[in-house]
């Protein structure tokens, strides 16, 4: 399982992943509330991915700039500013280029950005400005080709703020130890082996998934940018030493990265729908617990008190039916009950001429064969065929008790289907049983291996939380659905077999 390979024994870290982690460290230091977007400007920087960070004046895009560009030794850049549009002769002597405060309607700009993007291969381009991405980007007519687009928040938490206000810091004395810093070399050859990173199942089923949703709501993702997303998710399962992308890594995906408003708000919570229906894959859907009790425990009375004498029915909406003809303001109109609440005292609603629930009418058997009907008092003057009043009943008045139609007596037959069904319905108890305490031992392996996560240099404390949470509650359902289970079992007097989570 993907989560397996997650799992590395303390002390096992290997140089890269330690050095690594130091490095997002160094750098991430006195960042307030801003780490997760150095990190993926580093990501894009290093991957050589296109990148938009957009923000108003002073919500911190030059200092992650700034900072990102620590990270690799000796970087060189290329500005282009309101005041600088020049090419310079050899744009192979820069690492990276930087547009600021980039304006899309800018014709000059617009022109310098096109060449850049044509010449300036296998390297990072990084576009900053205030204007909102879906606009600018736009009208540079680059909106496609933009890998990830970051929007920084405008506000900070007043914990954070206050802590920033009580720090002293000097960022031009900011500087990242050079052992830390990665060189142009490294970079080449780890890009030459990251190539060889291999996917997992889950991520491409993830990655499908989100294409589903692309689909479905009409939302346009190029293939280049499916490919750059790729490429910053293998440099995540490399710089933890891992040589395939597993779910974790693809945490990525269901962050604010979307360059469109609209993208954002349809793609990131419909990733931790996808993440979720993939990492529980192998657990069984558990539905609502009080219904699904009440479903079950009115299942064990049917067929506790199941008649094995044969009556006179019809198939009648995929069920065996007894037919009954009332007559209501004159107009004689049919209705058909399920065989299966006879003996029963459950009250329910019977079946109309068009196959649907009569919500005007209420039955009870009352324990015996003999149906007490309750109908609407709004319809008593209109009759049931009349379509004025509500399909829900507000006050229901008795109407009649009518038997039904004895064929035989204790029928063989009908007694060895009861019986079977009984049998089936306590097999299905057992098979449910060992189901959710499979389940539960499953979510209790995920959930601790999960628990190294947070090693991960790159490591999301809110969507690990989520996730964490998340698993909690799945494993509370499972061990509610096997209590459940229990009860009914003891309510029909056959206790479960013993399970061991």
């Amino acid at each position: 399982m993907w989560y397996q390979k997650l799992a590395i024994k303390v002390g096992s870290f290997m140089a890269l992943k330690g050095r690594i982690s130091n490095l997002m460290k160094a750098l991430c230091n006195d960042i307030v509330e801003r780490d997760v977007f150095l990190q993926i400007i580093f990501l894009c920087l290093f991957t050589n991915q296109p990148i938009n960070i957009c923000g108003r004046s002073g919500s911190g895009k030059s200092l992650l700039v700034r900072r990102a560009k620590h990270a690799f030794h000796n970087n060189k850049a290329l500005l282009f500013g309101r005041r600088f549009l020049s090419l310079p002769e050899k744009l192979d002597d820069f690492d990276m280029v930087l547009f600021q405060d980039f304006d899309g309607d800018n014709i000059e700009t617009k022109k310098t950005l096109q060449i850049i993007f044509q010449e300036f291969e296998n390297k990072p381009i990084l576009i900053t400005g205030t204007r909102r991405p879906e606009s600018t980007l736009s009208d540079a007519g680059i909106i496609d080709s933009i890998t990830v687009s970051l929007s920084l928040p405008e506000h900070i938490s007043s914990n954070s703020l206050k802590l920033l206000l009580s720090t002293t810091h000097n960022e031009d004395a900011f500087a990242i130890p050079e052992e830390l810093q990665i060189s142009t070399e490294e970079k080449k050859q780890w890009l030459s082996e990251i190539r060889d990173i291999s996917i997992s199942e889950d991520v491409l089923n993830l990655i499908g998934k989100m294409s589903e949703t692309c689909i479905d709501h009409k939302i346009y993702i190029s293939i280049s940018k499916w490919k750059g997303l790729l490429n910053l998710l293998k440099a995540l399962a490399f710089f933890n030493d891992r040589k395939e992308v597993i779910l974790t890594d693809a945490f990525l995906l269901g962050m604010p990265i979307w360059t469109r408003n609209r993208n954002k708000e349809i793609l990131v919570p419909e990733f931790f729908n996808h993440f979720e229906s993939i990492l529980l894959k192998d657990i069984p859907l558990i539905g609502e617990i009080e219904t699904e009790s009440l479903n079950m425990r009115l299942t064990a009375e049917r067929l506790l008190n199941a008649s094995a004498d044969l009556y006179d029915t019809i198939q009648f909406a995929g069920e065996s039916c007894i037919k009954y003809s009332i007559t209501i303001a004159g107009e004689t109109v049919p209705l058909y009950v399920p065989e299966t609440y006879i003996s029963t005292n459950e009250s329910f609603h019977p079946f109309n001429e068009l196959r649907q629930k009569e919500k005007r009418v209420l039955c009870n058997f009352n324990g015996t064969a003999i149906c007490s009907i309750s109908i609407d008092s709004s319809v008593k003057g209109i009759g049931l065929r009349s379509m004025a009043t509500s399909t829900i009943a507000k006050s229901f008045e008795h109407f009649a008790r009518l038997p039904a139609k004895v064929l035989e007596v204790n029928n063989p037959e009908k007694k060895a289907q009861n019986q079977k069904a009984f049998d089936e319905f306590k097999q299905s108890l057992d098979s449910s049983a060992e189901a959710y305490a499979h389940a539960m031992i499953q979510l209790k392996s995920i959930y601790k291996s999960m628990q190294s996560y947070p090693e991960d240099p790159f490591f999301n404390s809110e969507y690990y939380n989520k996730i964490q949470e998340m698993i909690k509650h799945k494993f509370e359902q499972a061990n509610k659905m096997i209590q459940l289970l229990k009860e009914v079992r003891l309510f029909i007097n056959t206790p479960l077999p013993k399970t061991e989570v």
